[in-house]
């Protein structure tokens, strides 16, 4: 089971940084303003989440660290959807 967590944590993290990166050169190279939001929402709920996750959950203070990580995963989820919104109403 090990295997598969580490292969799929794989996966994730490689096709989210050719998301990142394909966003990016579309926003820099093309001027596509949905490049860079796609980017931003990756970002946010991917590396960005999980340090905030978990600096709130080594922070002293015991069962209060779980629920402000709630906390961190519902925002981050929360921006990724406005920027994922944003995207939809700007497409051509």
């Amino acid at each position: 089971m090990l295997r598969w967590i580490k292969g799929l944590t794989l996966l994730g993290n490689v096709l989210g940084t050719i998301v990142v990166v394909s966003g990016l050169i579309r926003y820099f190279f093309e001027g596509q303003t949905v490049g860079i939001l796609i980017a931003l929402a990756i970002v946010i709920v991917g590396p960005l989440e999980d340090v905030l996750k978990r600096k709130v959950r080594n922070h002293p203070g015991g069962e209060k660290g779980e629920a402000w990580a709630t906390v961190v995963d519902l925002m981050t989820s929360i921006a990724f959807l406005v920027l994922l919104g944003w995207v939809v109403l700007i497409a051509s």
